[in-house]
């Protein structure tokens, strides 16, 4: 059995730069291609294995074509359908979406931390 066990959490570890990144400073800033250079290579052969190298971006794409193409379904897997304006809409702008999810967690950890920091 294991004596003992690691858990890393990466959080706000990113992979490359975004196109404005000059304006901000931030040219060059990703961490794990950096790391990976640091140490010569980043090699996770398990997560290969399993395909988590491509796992997220297959079901992003099935579902995005789902929400396009699911009006094309017969019976209770079909829908009305999406349009792009409401797929961005859904992705960014409401409480489910990317910003919504994010501004949802970093309020509930700055809560925790002003709560808990003083003990």
């Amino acid at each position: 059995m294991f004596n003992r066990v690691v858990i890393i959490v990466l959080d706000a570890c990113g992979v490359g730069e975004l196109p404005d990144a000059g304006r901000y400073g931030d040219i060059g800033a990703a961490t794990i291609p950096n790391v990976a250079r640091e140490f010569g290579g980043l090699t996770m052969p398990h997560c290969q294995k399993m395909g988590l190298g491509n796992i997220v971006p297959i079901v992003v794409a099935l579902f995005v074509l789902y929400a396009f193409f699911g009006h094309l379904l017969p019976g209770e897997m079909g829908h009305a359908g999406y349009g792009l304006e409401e797929l961005l809409y859904i992705f960014y702008l409401t409480t489910e979406g990317v910003w919504g999810l994010l501004t949802d967690l970093t309020s509930r950890l700055i809560a925790i931390f002003i709560l808990l920091g003083p003990i």
